[in-house]
C-alpha cells in the first residue's frame, strides 16, 4: 500500500543536497554523469571517488566573489563535475557556471603543475526555463570553440545545459524513456518519484536508480529535511506569487499602452484626412479635443503624406 505522505520534489534544493550528501548515492551520481555526457557524444567516466553536496567555493580575499555548488564530483581520472539545480530564470546562468567552473579548476590546480595537466571540469546545469530558444534539443552542451571554422580550442572546460522544460515537452509517460538512460533519470527527478508504483519500474532499470530510490524513500521520514523542504516550497510560492503579480501588471501596463498607442494612431490618420482636404494647422489645433501634442501629430502626418 502507498504511504499517505506528501512526497518530495527532488530537484528542490534542500532534496538534492540531501541525497547526494554521501557515499550511498555515488553510483546514482555517476550514472546521471555518464547519460549526459555520453548524450552529448563526450566520453564516460569510470567511477566517483569524492562527492560534496553544498560545497563552498571559497573568496581569497575580502571582496572578492565566492560561491556554493549544489554538488561537487571527483571522478577516478580527476575529472571535477559541478551539478546545479537552477529553477529560477537566469539570462547568465552561463556567464555563471564559467564562474564556478573556473573556481574549481583554479581550487585543484597546484604550483609546479604543467598547464597541459589542468584539471578537466564540467558544469551541468538542470534548468526549469529554457535559456536558449532557438534549438528544440533538452540537452545544450558548450565547448571552448575556435569562432572562423569551428573546431574544439580546448577540452579543459565545458558546459551541459538541460532545459527541463523541452524535456517535459517530450517525454510524458514511464513508457516513452525506456531504452534512454538520459530521458529516464530526468523522468524519475521530474515526474518518476510521485508515483510508488513508476518508482519500483524505475528502480529495477539500474543499480543508480536503487540506490537513489532508497536514499530518497528514507529522506521522507526526516522531520529535519521535511521542515527545510517546506521552506523550499514556501519561498518558491512567493516567487511564483510575485512572478504573477508583475505578469499581471504587465499585461495591464501593456493594455493602458496599446490604447494609447491606439489612439494616437487614429488621431494621425484624422490629422493625416484634414491636412489633405486643405485644413490649415491652426484650424486642426481648433478641433482636436486634447491640442497638447498637437504639433507633433501633424508632423507626424505630414511625414507620412509627403
Amino acid at each position: 500500500m502507498e504511504r499517505n505522505v506528501i512526497r518530495f520534489d527532488p530537484l528542490s534544493d534542500s532534496v538534492f543536497s540531501c541525497i547526494f550528501a554521501d557515499e550511498s548515492t555515488k553510483i546514482a551520481m555517476l550514472e546521471i554523469i555518464n547519460a549526459v555526457l555520453t548524450d552529448a557524444g563526450d566520453a564516460p567516466v569510470r567511477a566517483i571517488t569524492k562527492m560534496d553536496s553544498q560545497y563552498s567555493l571559497i573568496a581569497e580575499y575580502i571582496g572578492v566573489k565566492g560561491g556554493r555548488l549544489d554538488v561537487r564530483a571527483e571522478a577516478e581520472d580527476g575529472e571535477l563535475f559541478d551539478i546545479e539545480v537552477q529553477l529560477r530564470g537566469q539570462a547568465a546562468m552561463n556567464d555563471r557556471s564559467w564562474f564556478y567552473g573556473s573556481k574549481l579548476m583554479s581550487d585543484a590546480f597546484r604550483e609546479g603543475e604543467e598547464y597541459r595537466r589542468i584539471p578537466r571540469v564540467r558544469v551541468i546545469n538542470l534548468l526549469d526555463f529554457v535559456l536558449r530558444e532557438t534549438h528544440d534539443d533538452y540537452l545544450q552542451p558548450i565547448g571552448v570553440m575556435y569562432r572562423k571554422r569551428p573546431e574544439i580550442a580546448s577540452d579543459a572546460f565545458r558546459i551541459y545545459n538541460i532545459e527541463l522544460p523541452k524535456f517535459r515537452a517530450k517525454y510524458h509517460t514511464l513508457e516513452s524513456v525506456k531504452g534512454n538512460p538520459l530521458a529516464q533519470w530526468l523522468y524519475l527527478l521530474e515526474q518518476g518519484y510521485k508515483d510508488e508504483r513508476e518508482m519500483e519500474v524505475l528502480t529495477e532499470m539500474t543499480e543508480g536508480m536503487k540506490a537513489f530510490a532508497k536514499k530518497y524513500n528514507r529522506s521522507l521520514d526526516d522531520p529535519k529535511l521535511r521542515g527545510l523542504y517546506e521552506l523550499d516550497m514556501s519561498a518558491r510560492r512567493d516567487r511564483a506569487s510575485e512572478l504573477s503579480t508583475a505578469r499581471q501588471e504587465g499585461m495591464e501596463a501593456g493594455r493602458t499602452e496599446g490604447i494609447r498607442e491606439g489612439r494616437r494612431e487614429a488621431q494621425v490618420e484624422m490629422i493625416r484626412g484634414w491636412l489633405k482636404r486643405g485644413f490649415t494647422e491652426e484650424q486642426i489645433a481648433a478641433l482636436m479635443d486634447d491640442p497638447q501634442d498637437v504639433e507633433e501629430l501633424i508632423a507626424e502626418a505630414r511625414g507620412e503624406i509627403m
